[in-house]
């Protein structure tokens, strides 16, 4: 079936579990989530995921309308909706209305359940985020924190998978703010977590694994590799090869290769998953920008400074579409598409 074709079918789905919920009780609450992912992140075009979010825009209403704007449903509704938005990837609007629902959400839960509930720290850890997801990490981080305070002191430890999702988001952006060392504490901790949990074959595992193999890559560039093999083994296994998340493990072995000056073999994970990515996404994702921009900083290593320049422009058009002028990753391209520029003396002015 075409992309457009499932989307829709996931969705129509979706809703249909989403109203029979019950104050966010329902058990196929999280199912619901990963679904609206993967139509977030399927490849369909802008007509299409307009239609989903106006279906859900609709489902807000009808449930405000049905239990009232300060409900547990309505909060329900906010989230998924918040989620959807954060997913799309689209546009800077798209992130903006991500927080704008996040922080509805936490003021609901605070006035139904108060701060210290299950709810309201979930409510915190979906707006850190989409904070995160803006490029704020101090703010995302206060909420990550707070979220990881409320969750051990009101599940009694730290052996929970909701404490190891905190862990693995404060990590993230430990990692984003330079702080490398507790970055890897904290990723190991979630993978510790998660494995005795889920056991070694799940997706939540790879996540782990993917998330500090990136972090220790600083460093130990061979544990790096073994880590991001185990993620890529993982979603091999329980996604197939043609699996965006799975192009993003390709991605990072092809990384590994590159610092063990492997870098011919690195070339080749490297257009691997760039492929699945470019038939899989959005013609504008961050994904694709970064695939991009990986591709790119080899071809600056090889030389190949005319391909460099080409991919890195790709990739800023990209994130300043995505995410405005203004952004960690929109310098991040500045930066290597300076470096390349600088090379050639020619181009100094306009490189600086």
């Amino acid at each position: 079936a075409p992309p457009e074709a499932l989307a829709k079918s996931r969705l129509t789905y979706s809703l249909i579990q989403l109203e029979s919920a019950h104050a966010g009780k329902d058990a196929d609450r999280d199912y619901i989530l990963r679904e609206f992912e993967k139509v977030g992140l399927a490849r369909v075009n802008e007509t299409v995921m307009a239609a989903i979010k106006d279906s859900l825009v609709f489902l807000l209403k009808k449930m405000e309308a049905k239990f009232g704007s300060d409900s547990a449903e309505v909060a329900n509704a906010r989230r998924y909706l918040g989620t959807y938005c954060m997913c799309m990837d689209g546009s800077a609007c798209s992130r903006t209305e991500s927080e704008e629902h996040a922080l509805e959400v936490v003021r609901i839960q605070l006035q139904l359940n108060g701060e210290r509930h299950l709810d309201t720290a979930q409510a915190y850890c979906d707006l850190g985020s989409s904070y995160y997801i803006l490029g704020r990490f101090e703010e995302s981080e206060r909420y990550h924190l707070r979220a990881l305070e409320l969750r051990r002191e009101l599940l009694g430890g730290d052996l929970h998978l909701e404490v190891a999702q905190c862990l693995g988001d404060i990590g993230l952006v430990d990692d984003r703010m330079g702080r490398f060392q507790e970055a890897e504490q904290n990723h190991r901790r979630a993978l510790e977590i998660r494995t005795a949990l889920l056991g070694e074959n799940h997706l939540k595992v790879a996540m782990s694994c993917f998330n500090l193999g990136t972090v220790v890559f600083q460093w130990n560039v061979q544990e790096a590799l073994e880590l991001h093999k185990r993620a890529l083994d993982i979603r091999q296994r329980l996604l197939g090869s043609r699996d965006m998340r799975t192009a993003k493990s390709v991605c990072n072995v092809a990384h590994c290769l590159w610092g063990q000056d492997k870098l011919q073999e690195a070339e080749v994970y490297f257009r691997q998953a760039l492929e699945v990515l470019s038939e899989q996404l959005p013609r504008n994702h961050s994904w694709l920008a970064q695939a991009y921009g990986n591709l790119g900083l080899l071809y600056n290593d090889q030389g190949r400074l005319s391909e460099a320049e080409e991919l890195h422009r790709k990739a800023l058009a990209m994130r300043v579409h995505l995410f405005g002028e203004d952004h960690p990753d929109v310098a991040r391209s500045y930066g290597a598409l300076g470096l390349v520029l600088a090379q050639q003396p020619e181009r100094l002015a306009e490189a600086k």
